[in-house]
């Protein structure tokens, strides 16, 4: 019919405007390059540019050589998670290397008198790893949330019917007793050392900026 050519049109020419608005739309970081070419060269040397990653900075680098007719220094930038661990003066590491680290702790404390294979570790050793990491960057106070845990996996296991737990109730019960150690022992290990996770270097950030 009229009318629903008409209304197709209509969406048509919608969508046509709208292809042509995002097409003629500046990128953000052109945009923040040009904004930050505004600044005088004594200023812009000495700017900081916190990115969300280090592919970000790339491109920003690349908008702001567009820019340039001669050579300037430029700000400094760095992504968010390496001012991370500038702030809290300790070094990422590396997955593996955290995993060897954490086994080490885990040797120094066994939960069992027969403690796991290092390929036994490593198919739950991530989960601990993750939930370590979640922990120190959300500021959860762990000994609190972990000793909860701990208590709320004991109660799972008891009964009325059989009052006495199993071995390998217990065994099950003594790991969830032992994160807490883990933890703890994990986090001082890497500190001696001047490394630690992501979510304990935010962590050791944010302690930093509110001793200052």
């Amino acid at each position: 019919s009229a009318d629903g050519l008409r209304k197709h049109q209509k969406v048509y020419h919608l969508y046509g405007e709208a292809r042509k608005s995002i097409e003629s739309m500046t990128p953000f970081l052109q945009h923040i390059a040009l904004e930050l070419l505004k600044l005088s060269p004594s200023i812009l040397q000495q700017t900081v540019v916190v990115m969300p990653s280090r592919r970000a900075s790339v491109f920003l680098k690349h908008y702001m050589a567009q820019e340039l007719e001669q050579p300037i220094w430029l700000p400094k930038l760095i992504s968010i998670e390496d001012f991370i661990a500038e702030q809290s003066g300790l070094q990422l590491a590396d997955n593996l290397s955290l995993q060897f680290k954490l086994y080490e702790v885990y040797r120094a404390y066994p939960n069992k008198e027969e403690v796991d294979t290092l390929d036994q570790f490593l198919k739950w050793s991530q989960t601990l790893l993750y939930d370590f990491n979640e922990i120190d960057r959300y500021m959860v106070d762990a000994k609190r949330l972990l000793s909860n845990l701990s208590g709320l996996k004991e109660l799972e296991q008891w009964s009325l019917s059989e009052p006495d737990l199993t071995p390998f109730q217990e065994q099950y019960i003594r790991f969830f007793e032992h994160i807490y150690i883990w933890y703890e022992a994990f986090r001082n290990k890497l500190l001696e050392e001047g490394l630690a996770y992501q979510g304990m270097a935010y962590r050791e950030a944010a302690e930093q900026i509110h001793m200052k």
